[in-house]
């Protein structure tokens, strides 16, 4: 077998099976169908080309040859046509379509006369064509094809205006660079004229190749320095390995020698292709290295925060910082409320780009549950709930449960995440999950703590408001007596009896005051029942105000009430219902913070003979109307500060639902104040007799 057959015919075997591995990835795309053609056309003209310098026959070779030309003048037509199927240019199907006519009358020619291919030349690796009059007329329509697919690719390259996902454009990179390096397979074309240098085009076309192979099936695409990197690296090892063989035969005749010298660079040229790529790597990705040593580190530290929220912050702004990202975030699965919550963004500012929750059922949360591993945001559609043109999204799992996931957005070098990124995330995704599952372990024995410390706190609070009304029924015994038979006995002036009597009814008020407190604080800590029972609405809110009117005095809050005169009776819970009115007070004490003059209104109004309406109005600073669908969602928070949980409301929301009634609220805007409405419907059916028969059973915290 001739030496020199021997690289050509790896190469062509090696791009027909990349070829056919594309068209297989997907047998009903254009894209891969005219990609595989590409290839099948390439490995033809190589593979007829590297048989042919094994034979002497000349007839046999001469029609080798026109196999393989064939095949080479529609290898620049069918890049064309992949170029631009991968493009969707539908523009170009004209031009396509003349170019195949075109090749065809060629490949004709070919064939047929003598004008493209008269003869054969004889050089030291074996026969090669000879071009015949209207070759020249050919490589000028190869010229024409190949600036107008460069053009194409270039334009897309350089052209903010084209509407591209930025690794699409990543892609379009890759393919310009495979094309630029593939067009200097025209070295093949010099021999063709009576030049005697051995056709080494393989070599870029093997690179054009891979590299597009590359650019099409992967999603994970490496930097495009590297990829150029490896790629000249590759052509510079072979052009050595074959270049001072050839000098040797072909200058100095010594093609013993170079034979044997060829095979000896041969073995050794992958292991000196591996040498300077790493070398060559190992200073193009300092500073990937730096961060992705950094973010190692980091990892094994963060089992030591137990603070949730710390950690999320930590975890975000380092990664952030380190990659030098442009933003990221952090959502929480909470499996209460079926659905993930954003914890934190860095920075701050990008928090707009994010939905505050997502539900278990989104797309984007089934592909991270699918997939398992970092996923570029090219391959999901995230649609409007993260407004994220490229980035990154890192799961974080524990077993087969998404605990958590971040959203890394894109570098600001704008560069790419390379597949080491994305296993160094993986890597930090399991530490990650594992933090937060160690800071969710101590919040939940914190919680445990506080809810024992609360019943306790509880009983506490009972057996003193137990205490407390004992000497109160004694100081209102005493003041009645006093009032009562005292005043009477003693020889005092009416002046005398009548400051007395003051004193004894001061002591008499302060003591139902006191009384009233003491019983609401026990119907509010007691336990709750289970269903719906009669109650009587006044009773609710006098209740609720006995343990309020003394904090609206102490913020200096001007309180007013309006109840209609006929008894309101509906079927409820008493605890519940009074805690409705507890938040929505302490949302309006905190809206008229800075408010000089601070007013609280409450009304009750009979609505259609089968509602009753209560307003809840303030004069605050308000609710935006953009808010205002919101407020009654988890998490989201009516405070103009950072204070507050965002649960206050969505409780409300579920204690007036469970009541078969509905709330909203109306504001006008900034400093406006705000209306709170609520439905609830009157039970038409209870008398006093139902007063008689409540049960209490359920303890609620």
């Amino acid at each position: 077998m001739n030496f020199y057959s021997i690289f050509p015919f790896t190469a062509g075997f090696l791009i027909l099976l990349l070829g056919l591995f594309v068209y297989l990835k997907n047998r009903k795309s254009l894209i891969h169908n005219t990609f595989g053609l590409f290839s099948l056309s390439i490995s033809v003209w190589l593979i007829t080309y590297s048989i042919a310098y094994n034979f002497y026959n000349k007839n046999i070779i001469y029609t080798l040859f026109k196999i393989g030309y064939t095949a080479v003048i529609f290898i620049p037509i069918t890049w064309y046509h992949f170029i631009s199927s991968f493009l969707n240019l539908k523009r170009e199907r004209k031009w396509i379509f003349l170019s195949y006519i075109t090749g065809g009358v060629f490949a004709y020619i070919l064939n047929n006369t003598n004008l493209f291919m008269d003869g054969l030349y004889k050089y030291f690796w074996g026969y090669y064509p000879r071009i015949g009059k209207i070759h020249p007329l050919y490589l000028l329509f190869v010229l024409i094809i190949s600036f107008r697919y460069i053009y194409i690719l270039f334009y897309h390259v350089i052209n903010d205006k084209v509407i591209i996902s930025p690794l699409q454009k990543m892609r379009i990179k890759y393919l310009l660079i495979a094309t630029l390096v593939g067009n200097l397979v025209v070295v093949d074309f010099i021999p063709n004229y009576n030049i005697e240098i051995f056709p080494f085009g393989f070599l870029f076309i093997t690179v054009f190749v891979i590299i597009s192979t590359h650019a099409i099936i992967k999603y994970h695409l490496m930097d495009i320095k590297i990829a150029l990197t490896r790629a000249g690296i590759f052509i510079f090892v072979y052009l050595f390995v074959l270049g001072i063989p050839f000098i040797l035969g072909y200058r100095y005749s010594q093609w013993k020698l170079a034979t044997y010298l060829t095979v000896f660079l041969a073995s050794t040229g992958p292991f000196i292709y591996l040498y300077l790529k790493r070398q060559v790597e190992n200073i193009i990705l300092k500073e990937q290295h730096r961060y992705q040593k950094t973010l190692r580190e980091f990892s094994k530290n963060l089992t030591y925060i137990h603070e949730l929220d710390k950690l999320f912050q930590i975890i975000v702004s380092k990664i952030v910082e380190e990659v030098r990202v442009k933003f990221g975030a952090i959502y929480l699965k909470d499996d209460e409320y079926k659905f993930y919550k954003l914890k934190y963004c860095f920075p701050e500012k990008e928090t707009f780009r994010f939905s505050q929750t997502l539900p278990l059922d989104d797309p984007l949360i089934e592909t991270l549950y699918n997939k398992k591993i970092p996923i570029l945001s090219d391959e999901i559609n995230i649609k409007d709930k993260i407004k994220i043109d490229t980035g990154l999204f890192i799961p974080c799992f524990i077993e087969d449960n998404l605990l958590s996931f971040i959203v890394l957005g894109p570098k600001s070098n704008k560069q790419i995440y390379t597949n080491n990124d994305l296993i160094i995330f993986e890597t930090l995704s399991y530490y990650i999950s594992l933090a937060i599952e160690n800071s969710l372990f101590f919040k939940k024995l914190e919680e445990q703590q506080r809810k024992a410390r609360i019943q306790e706190m509880d009983i506490f609070s009972y057996s003193i408001a137990h205490e407390i009304d004992n000497p109160m029924t004694a100081i209102k015994l005493a003041a009645e007596y006093l009032k009562d038979n005292l005043l009477k006995e003693l020889n005092l002036d009416k002046s005398q009896k009548e400051e007395l009597e003051q004193l004894a009814n001061s002591i008499l008020t302060s003591q139902e005051r006191v009384s009233g407190m003491v019983k609401a604080i026990e119907e509010f800590g007691k336990p709750a029942p289970k269903e719906l029972l009669p109650l009587k609405l006044e009773e609710v809110i006098n209740s609720y105000l006995a343990l309020y009117l003394p904090i609206f005095k102490n913020n200096g809050i001007v309180f007013n009430k309006e109840l209609p005169k006929d008894i309101l009776y509906i079927r409820g819970i008493k605890q519940e219902l009074m805690q409705v009115f507890v938040n929505l007070s302490n949302n309006s004490i905190h809206a008229l913070l800075d408010k000089k003059e601070k007013k609280i209104n409450l009304k009750v109004e009979v609505q259609d003979k089968d509602f009753i309406k209560i307003s809840f109005s303030d004069n605050g600073y308000g609710i935006s109307k953009d808010r205002l669908h919101l407020i009654f969602t988890p998490f989201v928070t009516t405070k103009a500060s950072t204070e507050g949980k965002g649960m206050g409301l969505y409780i409300v929301k579920r204690i007036i639902e469970k009541h078969k009634g509905k709330i909203w609220a109306e504001s006008e805007g900034k400093d406006k104040g705000a209306t709170f409405y609520i439905e609830l419907p009157i039970a038409k059916d209870l008398t006093e007799d139902d007063f008689k028969k409540r049960i209490d059973t359920k303890r609620i915290f």
